[in-house]
């Protein structure tokens, strides 16, 4: 779920019955994803993905989809609570956005970051259904927070170790995370000054002066104006630390 969307058997094989139907892949996402990741009514399912339809053509709607979903996943891996609640078995299952989830728990902040291939169902639109999409609009900016706070911790990390290549790569990561924020690309342009690639930092400081002045009509801030002034400076451009980000 996170990027391009996948949906695969046991056998490796492509579900394309749930994939070409949105209902039923809004339906197994949202049972996948939602926190707390428990059992959900049958009315929050109905709100959620019919809002449109009455209650009797909302509840035959969603019958029909966990029929498919029973005969495409299989026997058990879909879960009743009474008549009243539906969920997943997740020891039968497994999702990039559990497993984003709880190894950002344990701080395995690499893991986490070698997970996180993008925004939850890039591309993907739900329309008549606005509250589905307010839910995966909250998890796209819950997930892409927690990836960039992973990001910073592991930047930092690095750089704690002496591994100043590393650094540089997880703050690399931070920029294609959030391309506008100016905290991480100074700390790329540090990281590139501290390893001797001056022109490199000026290069990615050109590509985002150029850049924000095409998009927003805007200038970089006083803070990166003078990182790049010590940078451009031969005799500024001795070893510095790099203040660690701040959660």
């Amino acid at each position: 779920m996170l990027g391009a969307v996948d949906l695969r058997g046991g056998d490796d094989r492509l579900l394309h019955g749930v994939l070409a139907q949105p209902k039923r892949l809004a339906l197994l996402a949202y049972l996948a994803a939602a926190t707390p990741r428990a059992f959900h009514s049958r009315d929050t399912l109905l709100c959620l993905l019919w809002p449109d339809l009455n209650h009797e053509h909302a509840r035959a709607a969603l019958r029909q989809a966990l029929y498919i979903l029973r005969g495409t996943l299989g026997d058990g891996v879909l879960v009743t609570c009474g008549d009243a609640a539906i969920g997943l078995d997740h020891s039968r299952v497994w999702c990039d956005v559990t497993a984003f989830d709880r190894a950002i728990e344990a701080g395995s902040h690499a893991e986490a970051l070698t997970l996180y291939g993008g925004e939850v169902l890039a591309g993907f639109h739900l329309s008549g259904a606005p509250e589905f999409e307010r839910w995966l609009d909250g998890e796209r900016t819950r997930l892409a927070i927690r990836a960039a706070t992973a990001a910073w911790a592991l930047t930092d990390y690095e750089e704690q170790r002496g591994e100043m290549m590393r650094a540089l790569e997880c703050a690399r990561r931070l920029r294609v995370l959030d391309p506008d924020d100016e905290r991480a690309l100074r700390r790329v342009l540090g990281l590139l000054d501290r390893l001797g690639d001056r022109m490199g930092a000026l290069r990615v400081y050109r590509e985002f002066v150029r850049r924000i002045a095409e998009d927003y009509e805007m200038e970089p801030s006083p803070e990166t104006e003078a990182l790049i002034s010590a940078i451009r400076s031969p005799v500024c451009r001795s070893v510095r630390p790099i203040a660690p980000h701040t959660f």
